[in-house]
């Protein structure tokens, strides 16, 4: 059975950020675009397991390093 969700976007300043599956829906990709420059665009591919292991990296990464 296919999965079925929509894309995340989470916006900077300067950049959009998507998530979203990949073509096989095996994975995801993390899509960055410059607002600055609508040439700009750089794709990262992961399975779930190392999607799951950046965001623990990430969250680990910012727990340490944040002052809340």
């Amino acid at each position: 059975m296919t999965k079925v969700w929509n894309e995340r976007s989470i916006w900077t300043e300067d950049q959009v950020v998507r998530v979203k599956p990949n073509q096989t829906q095996d994975g995801v990709v993390l899509q960055i675009n410059e607002e600055a420059d609508k040439n700009f665009e750089c794709r990262l591919y992961l399975t779930y397991e190392e999607a799951k292991l950046l965001a623990k990296q990430i969250n680990d990464f910012v727990s340490d390093n944040s002052e809340e």
